[in-house]
């Protein structure tokens, strides 16, 4: 996976906000929906069972991909109209294996000026694609295989008032998942600010769990390291076989307050129900939490990326 610093090296906010760079590195290829039924095709040829078929592209981690990169420093809590709000939406993926919101999509600082194209460009979704002879079947059960966080912040100003006894951190990024009030199946124009604001006439958000409000949920994405001031480049990774990386940012992803998931493996069985949940059309919103009213949470820039199987 890219680090942030690459994402940089993309063009801003240009045909629909996709990006690309014909002098990058060359990359891991991310195959298309076209690749994948191409292969599937070959493979259907060979006679082989349909059931192999699907485990060969799983175990191949051969799925279309969408990306969603922004570029936006703001620091949590925010303030409306005087008034101090714990937490607000940093970033949100395009509704999940819907036509046109396959490839790479990216706003930077400048896009987000007055009347800048980050509010105005709307994204052509949904529909069919004229490439393909049909549409694609989707996998109806569990469509979603994987979603990579990489999230750019630091610590929070606390941690100058207690430098050696502060122990915990009470700003982290939590993972909302989000509904379509009704499924797209003809084109739709989808507004840029979607991807960074909040929308709640067109999506439905699931209730958050109110056992504990206020303090991370043990479910949470991200929580911030106490005693570690200098801005991290945390990348997270949510599988729906159960699995995980080893390479992955541990340090910032298995910590917890209350140790309910002190374990990989109970951590990535949870992570895992939640991916194998996700339905056609849904999104997922990461929002960025500050408890206390001396604390902080600056959030950089962030990139999300979800792979599904057809």
């Amino acid at each position: 996976m890219e680090s942030v610093e690459n994402c940089r090296s993309y063009p801003p906010l240009a045909d629909c906000l996709r990006y690309a760079d014909p002098n990058a590195e060359p990359t891991e290829h991310q195959p298309s929906v076209a690749d994948v039924l191409q292969v599937k095709r070959y493979l259907q040829q060979r006679e082989l069972p349909q059931e192999l078929i699907e485990r060969i592209i799983d175990e191949g981690s051969y799925w279309p991909h969408s990306t969603i990169y922004i570029e936006r420093p703001r620091t949590f809590p925010v303030y409306r109209e005087g008034k101090r709000h714990d937490g607000g939406i940093f970033i949100r993926t395009l509704p999940l294996g819907v036509h046109g919101t396959e490839g790479d999509f990216r706003i930077v600082e400048k896009d987000f000026e007055d009347g800048g194209t980050a509010w105005e460009k709307k994204l052509q979704i949904g529909g069919l694609d004229d490439a393909l002879p049909s549409a694609p079947m989707l996998s109806s059960s569990r469509p979603c295989r994987k979603i990579e966080f990489q999230l750019w912040t630091r610590d929070q100003r606390l941690r100058k008032q207690f430098p050696i006894t502060f122990t915990a951190s009470y700003v982290w990024c939590d993972i909302s998942i989000e509904k379509l009030e009704a499924p797209i199946s003809d084109p739709v124009e989808w507004p840029a600010r979607f991807l960074f604001d909040e929308c709640s006439a067109e999506l439905s958000s699931m209730p958050p769990d109110t056992g504990r409000p206020f303090y991370p949920p043990s479910m949470k994405l991200l929580k911030n390291l106490a005693a570690k001031s200098s801005a991290s480049d945390h990348t997270m990774f949510w599988h729906s076989s159960d699995a995980f990386d080893k390479d992955a940012d541990g340090d910032c992803f298995w910590h917890f307050l209350d140790n309910t998931f002190d374990r990989q493996a109970a951590k990535t069985a949870e992570v895992g129900k939640m991916v194998r949940s996700l339905q056609v059309g849904d999104c997922m919103s990461m929002l960025a939490y500050s408890r206390f009213p001396e604390s902080e949470a600056p959030v950089h820039e962030a990139r999300v990326t979800v792979y599904w199987a057809v």
